[in-house]
Order: structure tokens, then sequence, then C-alpha cells
């Protein structure tokens, strides 16, 4: 700090004594003495976080550590970086690997910016961002880029791209417990707003009206416990425990859905619940759809993908055999016929079992430790070849069976029944002789979720290989 030291002796000082005399001479001037005072503490700011920044990298440069896993690459880098006090021109080292990284290449890179948690080409700081983004918000990106400090401004293209950019944690309510109510509120609506011109008027897309397409529609959700009067004796309400949901610019209807699933499930208590029903395909095992259709085609089988759907729903020969009204004799017969070859019984059931991928390890565990807390059932629409193929090759995991997971197992080909009908809802619930309200199901479609929710039944639908043992936290 030597060096601020003596730039506050030889540079601050004079400065701050110059402001005071200027007030001296004339007080009326209080509010110019505000803003010349603010300007030299500003100065002083810029220059101690110069000098910070480039002795946490000289301590860097000379650390043991550093010195056996990084060589220098290039020494006095200037690098500006912009503050709320102002921009801070400083100097720090590039380095490079002494090791190849999994890419097989040496990583070249500043180290202070590991150490600081800089981004890439970082040019504004964490407090200089929160103050763009505050004036960006409620009046515009011009005004926002240049409201980061006194002196300096940035283009409101760079603000408008850093908004769009930035990726906003989802926050769930930190609690000892989770809520116990009797009643939880969810509403839905939506907000539309003004978009502004990429370049000019002309680039925005024509409807089908004729008119500019210079608007867009945000999604708002808010989750609540209730009402009650704002004061006593008041006629007005206010909602309780409210959480408010908004959707990004490139969320998906069902991922924001499924993100307000996640906080509702997380933040209050299940206690109610004591069944739990799951899928198998989706929610247990990787599903590989894509790698299922292509070692088809490769046998010469023609409109696969007719055949076998992203909806979770199979078609004609494979809804029958997943029904159970026809044999996996039968359906590999009509495979041959489908194909013209002849084909042999490895081949085709390597090929339907292509679908299949991997049962996470943790799942397993999970579902050990679900069957101690609750009464689970396993409930899949499936088929001979894909539950035999399962049977021995995900749940054998430390010398069990399917049957050590769950406590009752139901396949639609043994049932002669399918989701999302609510035939096999009904006859899960009589036969486990289960109440629909105090039983949730897991699966991966939400056709299902909304078969299951009609019949009284809770629902969870988890994404594409989702962890979702947050449910039972």
């Amino acid at each position: 700090m030597k060096e601020i030291i003596q730039y506050f002796n030889e540079v601050c000082i004079n400065e701050l004594l110059k402001v005071s005399e200027n007030l001296y001479r004339d007080p009326s001037k209080f509010a110019e003495y505000i803003e010349e005072l603010k300007e030299t503490l500003n100065k002083l700011g810029v220059e101690i976080i110069k000098e910070t920044l480039e002795e946490m990298d000289m301590a860097i440069k000379n650390s043991v550590k550093r010195k056996m896993n990084w060589h220098v690459e290039k020494k006095d880098c200037e690098k500006d970086l912009i503050t709320t006090l102002g921009t801070v021109s400083f100097m720090k080292t590039l380095y490079v690997s002494k090791e190849k990284n999994e890419d097989g290449k040496f990583e070249m890179c500043y180290l202070l910016d590991k150490v600081m948690g800089f981004e890439e080409n970082q040019r504004l700081t964490e407090d200089a961002m929160v103050k763009v983004y505050e004036e960006a918000v409620q009046t515009s990106y011009r005004r926002g880029g240049e409201s980061v400090n006194e002196s300096d401004s940035i283009s409101k293209t760079a603000v408008k791209d850093m908004l769009h950019k930035t990726k906003f944690p989802e926050i769930i309510p930190e609690e000892p417990e989770k809520k116990k109510v009797d009643y939880l509120y969810i509403d839905a609506d939506e907000d539309h707003y003004a978009l502004q011109f990429q370049e000019k008027k002309g680039d925005l897309e024509v409807s089908e009206n004729g008119r500019k397409k210079n608007g867009a529609i945000t999604k708002l959700v808010y989750v609540y416990e209730g009402v009650a009067p704002e004061a006593p004796g008041s006629k007005r309400n206010k909602l309780i425990n409210t959480k408010y949901f908004c959707s990004g610019c490139d969320e998906s209807n069902k991922e924001f859905w499924a993100r307000i699933r996640r906080y509702v499930y997380t933040a209050y208590d299940m206690e109610g619940i004591k069944n739990l029903i799951i899928d198998l395909g989706g929610v247990l095992i990787n599903l590989t759809r894509n790698r299922c259709i292509e070692a088809f085609e490769n046998l010469g089988v023609e409109n696969i993908r007719e055949q076998i759907t992203n909806n979770y729903q199979h078609k004609d020969l494979f809804e029958r055999l997943e029904l159970g009204t026809i044999s996996v004799e039968q359906f590999r017969d009509d495979i041959r016929a489908l194909s013209g070859k002849p084909l042999t019984d490895e081949q085709i059931d390597t090929a339907w079992i292509a679908m299949l991928g991997d049962v996470p390890e943790n799942k397993l565990r999970l579902l050990l430790e679900l069957r101690e807390r609750y009464n689970t059932m396993l409930l899949s629409n499936t088929n001979e070849l894909h539950w035999k193929w399962s049977e021995d090759t995900y749940f054998s995991y430390q010398g069990l069976c399917a049957q050590d997971f769950f406590h009752k197992i139901y396949l639609s080909y043994e049932l002669h029944m399918l989701k999302p009908n609510a035939d096999i809802f009904e006859y899960v619930l009589k036969d486990s002789n289960l109440l629909a309200e105090e039983t949730m199901l897991i699966d991966d479609a939400s056709v299902n979720c909304r078969a299951a929710e009609l019949l009284g039944m809770k629902s969870y639908m988890p994404q594409q290989r989702e962890d979702w043992s947050h449910l039972f936290k």
C-alpha cells in the first residue's frame, strides 16, 4: 500500500485542501463542494483498486503453487475494468498451464481473473452491472449505460446484450421446515411488452395481418397461501406469503411450469402423500429414442418415426405390443414384414432395446429410501422385451431384484391397459387400496399427469434426466 499512501499524500491532500478552500470562499456553493469531494474520493478509490489488483497479481506470480502448474506467458498486460467509482486501468499477467487439459490443449488464462471470479473479457464489475441493470429496467438501455459511473458509459446495445444473456438463479426460500398449509393457490396471467428495434424499423417481422411484430408476451404466475385483510377492519385484502414467477426470454412453457412445480414441492410439506406411483422410462431410465429409430432404419424398417413418436405415445405396432394384444413373436414377424428382410430375433430385439439408456445409481438408491418411507408402486407403459431387459440390467443393483425396489409393479402389457387412460390408474388405486388424495404420480408425460390429477391425485413431471430427489428432502 506504499504507493497509495504516497498518492494520498502527494495528490489527494492537496486536492481536498483546494476543495475546502473553495467552500470557504463561497459557502453558498455547497452542492459544488459535494461533487468535487466525490470526484476526489472516487479517484482515490480507483487508485486503491488498481494497486490492490496489481498486488494480488504479483502475489499469484510469486506463489509456489503457481510456479508448479503455470508458466508466465506475458507480463504487464494492460486491462480496463469499469467500476461505479470509475475505470480502473491496471496490469496483470497472462499464464499458460504446464499440463494439457481434457481436450489435449494447454490452457491459457489470467489467473487473477480466476481468483477474483471475473469472466473472460469481463469489462464491468458486479457493482457496475447492478447499477446499469437497475436503471435499464426502469427507464431504457441508453440511460442504463450512462448510469455506470460519473465519467464512463457503455452503449445501449451492450446493455441490451448483457440483460438478454443474464441467467437469473431460481430462488428457493430457506426454511428450516417445509410449510404445512390446507390450501395453496396458483394464479396465472400474462403481460405484453414492446420490443426495441434491432437496427432499423424495417427489420421487424410482419404478422399475417400485415402489422409489425413489435411486442412480446411473458407469462406471470404467483403462488400464495390465501388472503388476509391489509389491516384490522380493512376491506382491502393482501396475499399471504406470495412467490412470483416470470417466464424468461428463452424459457419454454414446459420449463417454466417445471420451475414452479419444483418450488411448490420444495417449499411445502408433502405430509399428506403416503403413496408414490413412479414411471419407468424417462423417470428412472434415461431414454434414447433417436438411437432406437436409427437402429430400426438401418434394418430397413420404413416409417419407423411415425411409429415411435416423441409425445411419449407409441403407435400402431408398438402400441399393441405395450398393450399386450400381440406376442413378442408376432411383433418380430411384423417387423420383418415392414423391413422386407429375414431379420433375426437378435437384430430386432437389439434395435428395440436401443431405446433404453441408463439408470443413474443415485436414483436406485433413492428408490430404496423411498420404499422405507412411502408405499411405492411402479406403473409403466412397457412391453415384455423392455421389461425383461430392465429387470436383468438395471434392477440387479447390489444383488437385488425389481421387487426389492417397489411394493407393487404394474406393467401395461400384463394389464392390457395404457396410460393416460383412466382405467389403468383406477385399477392401481383399487388393487393397492390407495386413496387418490394421498397418492402422487411421478411421470415424464404431461398427459399422464393431467389424467392422474383428474382422479384427485397429485403429480410431478420431471424434466429429461432430472434428479427429482429434491421432492423428498
